[in-house]
């Protein structure tokens, strides 16, 4: 309330200030004065490439998923401040250097529609920007909100890699034999077999990549821009997991990357370094912890006693804020929803029974309540993007039906003067498909730029289908221009009804 108050007292006092340095004489004869032809400001037009492309480069080269959010927010930013500029200043410049182009400014209807826009592009620049970056909104928020609603199997399969994960806070070896006791024997009861069983214990915790090493301190959780997150488990586990047979010496480790790179010949942590000894480009499955907005290593250790050495640094060194050891049991069963119930209810008793804080997660019983989120986000997408379209609309038309109205003396003397009603509508199509498709085009521009930084967000909501996002994109683009282009004919033709004599 305060902020929206100050802002209210400055909009009062500029437009009391404009008031009282306003002379009535000519203001009564502004009129007949006649508009001046703008300069072509050279340094704001600049200031808006800088903008814009600061905006491109955030969007593009921002690759951690822990700045992903807020570099979403600081490219939004420069990319408003850009548009803003560009329609103000470089517009002027753009009609400036076409003017200039003889060959192109000596024709009729360029003629007629660059000296026209010129005069008129500092009073139109704002209703112009306005409209690429209301018709870039529609544009993020249908593609994005339809690909998610579309796409919620494959967020399902993102976010539950099995029917069935089961998380205890403990990896003691007498809490995994009665998990995986549990997990049998429920199993058993039902009539069921586990298929794709996976099981193994781990640490994960934050850590901050130094460029030599990682750093583990409560103080650096707040640093977002080289803040990973470590999966530390053993060896026994992934070569049970992975079917193979690789050994490790006791300075040694594997690194898998998740979503993110790692090329250096050794990882250090807590003063230890250990040699890298193979790289690979899947980790194992994590469950819900993979949906960490940060990057992922997952870091495979020789042995339990240095697993467990790992879990007793890092919560010395995070206090209250320590991560606590894991028992990560996932598996497929069930045969339907009612089967799927059952077996659900089944191993949550059970689980309850262990005395020790446990998760128990199934796609079957969570699918209500994303497809109830996600249904939700495409209904405020379309509902905002129909508001925004509405918006849209009203604004062009306005705007073009006053144009048509100032611009209906400026024709009449030209028609007197012997220019004919097809040179009016090919200089009234050259000049309003200018004003009227620039503002799609620069929001085309805006949305390919972003796509990116976009498909990261979705991401982090567990739609990593970059293929369905692209088309969903295009599609909302191509459905835009059509929609536009009907509001062109509208617009253009109730603009020569009105200039034509």
């Amino acid at each position: 309330m305060k902020l929206f108050g100050v802002i209210f007292l400055v909009i009062l006092f500029y437009n009391i200030w404009q008031v009282v340095k306003a002379r009535p004489v000519e203001m009564l004869a502004g009129k007949q004065a006649g508009e001046r032809e703008p300069k072509a400001p050279w340094l704001l037009a600049v200031l808006g490439v800088i903008s814009l492309a600061a905006g491109y480069w955030i969007a593009v080269s921002t690759e951690r998923t822990a700045m992903i959010i807020f570099a979403f927010f600081i490219a939004v930013l420069f990319v408003i401040a850009g548009t803003g500029l560009l329609f103000t200043a470089g517009s002027v410049t753009l009609l400036k250097l076409l003017k200039k182009n003889k060959g192109y400014y000596y024709q009729t209807r360029h003629f007629i529609s660059v000296s026209g826009m010129i005069y008129r592009m500092k009073q139109n620049a704002a209703g112009l920007s306005v409209i690429c970056l209301l018709s870039t909104a529609v544009l993020v928020m249908l593609s994005s909100t339809v690909s998610l609603y579309v796409g919620l199997d494959d967020v399902m399969r993102n976010r539950f890699k099995r029917d069935y994960v089961v998380t205890v806070y403990d990896y003691s070896d007498d809490t995994a034999a009665k998990t995986d006791g549990i997990v049998e024997s429920v199993l058993k009861d039902a009539g069921e077999t586990a298929k794709g069983l996976v099981s193994y214990r781990y640490v994960s915790f934050a850590a901050v990549d130094t460029g030599d090493g990682y750093e583990v301190r409560e103080e650096n959780l707040a640093d977002y821009n080289s803040l990973d997150y470590l999966f530390f488990m053993t060896l026994e586990d992934y070569n049970r997991i992975s079917g193979q047979n690789v050994s490790l010496r006791d300075d040694q480790v594997m690194v898998l990357a998740d979503g993110m790179r790692y090329d250096r010949d050794t990882f250090s942590i807590f003063g230890r370094r250990y040699d890298v000894a193979g790289l690979k480009g899947q980790t194992v499955e994590d469950g819900m912890d993979a949906m960490g907005s940060v990057g992922s290593l997952h870091i495979v250790l020789p042995n339990f006693s240095q697993l467990e050495e790992m879990e007793k640094k890092q919560a010395e060194a995070y206090g209250e804020a320590k991560s606590r050891p894991i028992y990560y049991v996932a598996f497929d069963a069930g045969d339907g929803k009612e089967g799927s119930a059952r077996l659900y209810k089944d191993l949550e008793e059970r689980l309850n029974g262990l005395g020790l804080t446990c998760r128990l997660e199934s796609a079957a019983m969570e699918r209500g309540s994303f497809f109830s989120l996600y249904g939700g986000l495409f209904f405020v997408g379309l509902f905002l993007g129909t508001l925004f379209v509405m918006a849209t609309v009203l604004i062009i038309y306005y705007k073009q039906i006053s144009e048509g109205y100032e611009d209906k003396k400026r024709f009449e003397i030209m028609q007197n003067v012997g220019l004919s009603a097809r040179e009016i509508k090919s200089a009234i199509r050259s000049q309003v498909l200018t004003m009227f498709f620039l503002p799609l085009v620069t929001a085309a521009v805006h949305i390919c730029f972003a796509f990116p930084m976009i498909a990261r967000l979705l991401a982090l909501l567990n739609l990593r289908n970059v293929g369905l996002f692209a088309v969903s994109t295009a599609g909302a683009v191509l459905l835009f221009a059509v929609f536009y282009g009907v509001i062109y004919g509208v617009t253009s033709k109730k603009y020569y009804e009105i200039v034509k004599r």
